[in-house]
């Protein structure tokens, strides 16, 4: 008989619980919130900004800011710059750059000392250091 008496009064609780929850006040509250995050939502858009994953879509990559992809870039020393599997010298030779040759840059290591080049007529890629290669100096 006590679990049955402890059912009762423990459903009568929860449904004085859920009662209370269910209240004018609360249903108000609930329903102005909900309104608040459905005007924030609204005037994003309408304002057109955008947010910060939508601005990470978009910028190009930050080698972009300091060399262009659409510009070639040429050796600008008297002697060959060398071609390499990586960006640093303990990475292999895999060609050269003569003087005044060069080709377009395909994106640069985090501190854009070494950047990927395509280097010849057959449109290889590698790897060159920075400061012996420079925009339109041919």
């Amino acid at each position: 008989m006590e679990l049955i008496t402890e059912y009762i009064v423990g459903e009568g609780m929860i449904h004085e619980a859920i009662h209370k929850f269910l209240t004018l006040p609360f249903i108000t509250l609930m329903l102005t919130a909900a309104l608040l995050v459905s005007c924030v939502e609204v005037t994003h858009l309408e304002t057109g900004e955008t947010t910060p994953q939508e601005e990470a879509a978009v910028q190009p990559p930050a080698w972009q800011n300091y060399f262009s992809p659409d510009s070639p870039y040429y050796n600008n020393t008297v002697g060959r710059v060398n071609v390499r599997t990586g960006p640093g010298i303990q990475f292999s030779k895999i060609g050269f750059i003569p003087p005044s040759e060069g080709g377009y840059i395909q994106g640069c290591n985090e501190d854009f000392e070494w950047c990927q080049i395509s280097y010849n007529d057959n449109g290889d890629i590698g790897w060159v250091k920075m400061e012996y290669v420079g925009e339109g100096t041919r």
